[in-house]
């Protein structure tokens, strides 16, 4: 890959990967607007790899006390349910998974083909960004991590299977049904970002035979760990600031965004058609 496209492509991942806008549909856009030859997967793996890397940091305190729970199996299948604690927090990220995986089975084909559809990512763009205005209505969300349910991970995780179509954000889709199920906003964002983990891993670990295979040279090898970098530096600097808006209520504004975009797809969609 050119060095310049694979880090133009490396910062709008790290940009849009946390902040509720969608990456995957931001780099699609730019891929077919700008005329770019689409990627090998194995670059896409490796700008995720680069964003896990920034959520394992950030919440390292919460992944690790996760990691000691497993020392402790038993506390892990009958967690307290009424409390805050590492091993309810990581069953209900493990059931939250669940629906997600299957949704992105049933759905495989539909998914990869609106990847390479402008019309597909405009309305993407415009569903998921109304979703978000829609928290704006919203008037209680004061429920802990000792008040969430098994129903709560699993409604969160259908949204993450949703969002697997390129232009509805991952973020949006499920810190919008976690606020909406009453979460706290820091919840709703703190498992949402969590529940990026698994998705992300599992995606690299089956990708890995692809990545050997695509890099062939010390060229390859410097613009793939390059691109990863600036990913995950820029990703792990969006965090904060995404969690603040959503705290002050301004998650609505990623929605609006959102909204605007589809709007100016289908709006360059016509001019191209006319």
């Amino acid at each position: 890959m050119q060095l310049l496209i694979a880090v133009l492509l490396a910062v709008i991942q790290g940009l849009t990967e946390f902040i509720p806008i969608s990456s995957s549909g931001h780099l699609a856009v730019t891929q077919l607007l700008l005329g770019f030859e689409e990627p090998p997967v194995a670059f896409d793996v490796v700008l995720h790899l680069g964003t896990l890397i920034a959520v394992l940091i950030y919440y390292r305190t919460d992944i690790l006390e996760m990691i000691r729970s497993l020392g402790r199996p038993s506390s892990i299948l009958r967690p307290a349910w009424d409390t805050e604690n590492p091993q309810k927090l990581l069953l209900l990220l493990i059931i939250a998974t669940i629906p997600t995986a299957v949704i992105g089975l049933l759905l495989k084909h539909q998914v990869e083909s609106a990847f390479s559809s402008l019309n597909h990512i405009a309305w993407e763009f415009v569903i998921g960004g109304a979703m978000m205005i829609a928290t704006v209505f919203l008037k209680k969300c004061d429920r802990g991590l000792a008040e969430m349910k098994v129903r709560d991970a699993l409604c969160i995780g259908v949204f993450q299977g949703v969002s697997l179509f390129p232009a509805i954000s991952r973020s949006g889709s499920t810190i919008t049904a976690a606020l909406f199920l009453g979460l706290k906003p820091q919840l709703a964002a703190r498992f949402s970002f969590l529940l990026s983990i698994p998705a992300i891993l599992g995606a690299v670990i089956l990708e890995i035979p692809d990545i050997e295979k695509a890099i062939g040279s010390t060229h390859d090898l410097f613009v793939y760990l390059l691109s990863g970098t600036i990913a995950g530096v820029i990703g792990y600097f969006t965090i904060g600031p995404l969690i603040r808006m959503i705290t002050n209520a301004k998650f609505y504004w990623f929605g609006i965004y959102c909204v605007v975009a589809g709007i100016l797809l289908f709006a360059y969609i016509w001019v191209k058609t006319t």
